[in-house]
Formats: C-alpha cells, sequence, structure tokens
C-alpha cells in the first residue's frame, strides 16, 4: 500500500473515520483473515508427499482430503452470508476465525485419516467467510467506484497467503514437522481474533428488509433467479474450479510427473504461482480503478485476462516443459482476473445484499472446487501407477483438458450472454 499514495488519499471513505484508520483496523485485520484462508487452503500442496507416505494415499485420497476444506467450505456459504448481512462482518469472523483454529490443532493432531478430515472439514468451515468479510465490509466502508481497488488489496492478502505455503513453508519444513506448522497457524489464528474482538470498530449496513431469517432466504431466492448473477458467476465458478484446484493441489503432481522436477525446484515454481497471483492481484486492481466508472470496460479487461488464463493452461495441456516457469507464472498472474469479477457483484447489487450475492456465488463455486479437485485425482487414477504414487503425463493433460473444456462453455456465456441474444434476435 505504500506505494500508492497518490491513488489512496484520493480515497474517501463513507463514514466518519480516516483512510489510515479504516485501512489499519479494518482492511488489514479482516485482509489477514483471507490470508489465513488462503495460507489453510494451500498448506497442502507442499506437505502433500507427507501426507501421502505417513498415511499412505493414492491421486483420489488425496485430492478428496484437499478438496473436503471447499465442500464444508461451500456448505456453510448461505448462512455466513447471511450472518455478515445480518450481523456484520466483525461477529462472524470472531466466531468462524475460532473454528478455523480449532480444526487446525485437530488436523495437526490427527493419526488417522478420519481425523485428519475432520480438521480439514472444521478449517473450511471456519475460514468460509474470508474472501466475503473483506468484500462486506469494502462495501460498507468504501464508494463503489473505490471498491474494485480496495477489493483488489484486500484479496492481495490471500495472495500472500499462498505464497507463504510454498517456498517459505518448504524451507521451514527443515526445521519443524508439518504437524507443528498447524499448530503455529492455530495460534496466530486466535491472535487475529484476539485483535478483531478489541480492535476492529463494529458497523453493518442498515438493512430495509424484515429481520427475519425467513427474509434472508427469499434475498437468495431473488438472487438465484437473477440472470446477471448467473451470467457473471458462472465464469467466475468455473474459474475458480480450475484456478484453486491447480494451485492449491494439482500444480505440485503436475510438476513432478509431467514436467520431472524435484521438491526444491516444484517449491521454487510453486513460489511463483503465488507470486504470479499476488502480483496480477495488483497489477489488476490499478488496472480496474481506472476503469471502474466506464461501464464495460472493466468486463472487458477482465475478458482479455481470462483469454491470456487459457492459453496459459493450453501450454500446460501440450506439456511445453521448457517454458514450465513461464506458464505457471501466467496460470497465477492471468487467473488473478478472475477476483475482479466480484466486484461487478458489488457494482450492480446494492452493499445490503452483498454478503448474500458473494456466499451464494462462493456456495457454487466451492462445492464445484470440491468436484473438480478430487475429480482430478480420480481421472488421473484411471492411469496405471508408475510407483511412488506418480501418474503417466498424458493422465495430467486430459485431466486439465477436460477443466478448459467446462472453463471456455463459462466465458462463452460471459461474452454473449443468452438475454443479450435474446434482445439482438
Amino acid at each position: 500500500m505504500f506505494f500508492m499514495p497518490n491513488i489512496l488519499k484520493n480515497l474517501k471513505v463513507t463514514n466518519k473515520h480516516s483512510l489510515t484508520g479504516v485501512i489499519c483496523f479494518v482492511l488489514l485485520p479482516f485482509g489477514t483473515g483471507f490470508y489465513l484462508s488462503y495460507l489453510y487452503r494451500t498448506m497442502n500442496l507442499v506437505i502433500e508427499p507427507q501426507l501421502r507416505l505417513e498415511f499412505d494415499l493414492g491421486a483420489s485420497g488425496i485430492g478428496f482430503l484437499t478438496g473436503i476444506y471447499f465442500i464444508s467450505f461451500a456448505a456453510v456459504q448461505i448462512p455466513v452470508g447471511i450472518a455478515i448481512d445480518y450481523f456484520g462482518p466483525k461477529r462472524v469472523q470472531i466466531v468462524l476465525l475460532s473454528v478455523a483454529a480449532i480444526g487446525g490443532v485437530v488436523f495437526a493432531f490427527g493419526n488417522n485419516f478420519l481425523e485428519l478430515a475432520i480438521g480439514r472439514l472444521l478449517i473450511g468451515i471456519g475460514v468460509a467467510g474470508g474472501i466475503v468479510s473483506v468484500l462486506s465490509a469494502n462495501a460498507i466502508w468504501f464508494k463503489p467506484d473505490q471498491q474494485p481497488l480496495m477489493n483488489s488489496i484486500g484479496v492481495c492478502f490471500g495472495g500472500l497467503g499462498a505464497l507463504s505455503a510454498t517456498l517459505p513453508m518448504e524451507l521451514l519444513l527443515s526445521f519443524v514437522s508439518w504437524r507443528e506448522l498447524f499448530i503455529s497457524v492455530s495460534v496466530f489464528t486466535i491472535a487475529l481474533v484476539v485483535f478483531i474482538w478489541f480492535v476492529v470498530p463494529d458497523k453493518r449496513v442498515a438493512l430495509s428488509e424484515s429481520k427475519t431469517f425467513r427474509a434472508h432466504y427469499e434475498i437468495f431466492v431473488q438472487i438465484f433467479m437473477d440472470s446477471y448473477f448467473w451470467r457473471i458467476g458462472f465464469l467466475i465458478i468455473t474459474g475458480f474450479a480450475a484456478y484453486i484446484s491447480y494451485q492449491s493441489l494439482w500444480a505440485g503432481p503436475w510438476l513432478r510427473d509431467v514436467a520431472g522436477f524435484e521438491r526444491l525446484a516444484r517449491a521454487e515454481i510453486l513460489l511463483l504461482v503465488q507470486l504470479g497471483m499476488f502480483t496480477g492481484i495488483l497489477f489488476g486492481g490499478l488496472l480496474a480503478d481506472r476503469v471502474a466508472s466506464r461501464g464495460k470496460a472493466l468486463e472487458r479487461l477482465i475478458s482479455i485476462g481470462v483469454v491470456l488464463y487459457f492459453l496459459c493452461q493450453i501450454g500446460l495441456i501440450l506439456g511445453l516443459i521448457m517454458f514450465a516457469s513461464i506458464l505457471w507464472f501466467g496460470f497465477g498472474f492471468f487467473g488473478s482476473v478472475l477476483f475482479l469479477t466480484y466486484s461487478l457483484y458489488g457494482q450492480y447489487y446494492p452493499a445490503s445484499v452483498n454478503g448474500r450475492v458473494n456466499t451464494a456465488n462462493n456456495l457454487l463455486m466451492f462445492g464445484l472446487v470440491f468436484i473438480t479437485q478430487w475429480g482430478v485425482g480420480i481421472f488421473i487414477e484411471q492411469w496405471p501407477s508408475l510407483g511412488e504414487q506418480k501418474y503417466p503425463a498424458v493422465a495430467h493433460q486430459w485431466a486439465l483438458f477436460i477443466v478448459l473444456a467446462m472453463e471456455l462453455v463459462a466465458f462463452i456465456w460471459f461474452i454473449f450472454p443468452r438475454d443479450l441474444v435474446k434482445e439482438k434476435a
């Protein structure tokens, strides 16, 4: 944030608090919650070899164990969205992050697959409000044309979490066990809960509708019936299903089985994936801030980024190993443009339903992430193992091809929405 003083000084928050105060006591703590969400999510990427060895897990087993985070994450999205709109992001995050800390401890002390799965499930529930709390807090505290930049800054914390779970964690594993790492992250999570409880200001949007849970669920029905929600949402859902599945797990096995890289080399390229995400979010946020008030310009920016993201996936499908570092960096960089699609929601829907719009989307998105992450493992296992839980390169290439085909269908709808086609007809 220190390298964008000219941008930030022109922002005016929508309340009596100073910009510096809002950044330090709202954006920073909620962003840190999203940092933890991505850190917990991505840690399995590096400790995957240890989990395979210690618990004798195959591709589908590690896919299910990692993916159960996403199914529990998705399962609580609707109540989390209602709670954030009803109680505000502060109160919800205090409860949820406490659950995440408990889940981290359960995972750290797990002695079998079931105990690991329970821990992972609790973690998924506990960090389920990470991104939504950032987006909802920004919708409350900042004006609509300021939100693309502020959302990008908030999402950058997720990029930092993903960065932390690559080469830095690989180096830490030389000194401590994966169990000790999870305990340390759980302790940090509790420290954040204490900070949010005592320091973060409590502010909610005044809700015009009846304050009953029935009324809140009726809003969800209206959201799911809105064609604009599906036009944007289908792109987010499928795009992130691929992005998160590979960023948080399958990029590592691809680098091992397709490119033939050793462990440290894999960690270095995985760092590039997360670095690409981090820089992509920042760069995209700065561009989005310039075009936020130009109508369709933000959609065009997203479209260009998505096309480049697809081209990186095509390179990986073709097995262009000599360009592996560039392709995986591009995967992280251009795929991060998907985060900007949340700003389209923020500009279209009122702040009073922002939490429910985003969690309705997340319900579908993380459900598909779970299916994709587990499904890729099941699909890869259809080829005979080469020993040491390794699989043929062609298995990974066909798996990614199928995932890309799913994304292309959603992108076509985004470019040529059904309602627009009907109008022209």
